[in-house]
């Protein structure tokens, strides 16, 4: 999933995106009171469970 200005999209191989979501919505979002929701830019490393160790 990658979201934006453009709002919400989600592709199954990282090469063809597809809208999952409008670009607004009046919807009320609840989250835990665990979770932190921030804005701005993100640096995120995704790491297949099976991958090899680095080791």
């Amino acid at each position: 999933m990658a979201g934006g200005e453009r709002g919400v999209f989600r592709s199954g191989d990282g090469e063809d995106w597809t809208a999952s979501a409008n670009q607004a919505t009046a919807d009320v979002v609840t989250v835990p009171g665990t979770w932190l929701l921030c804005s701005g830019e993100h640096d995120i490393e995704v790491v297949r469970q099976d991958a090899p160790s680095g080791d």
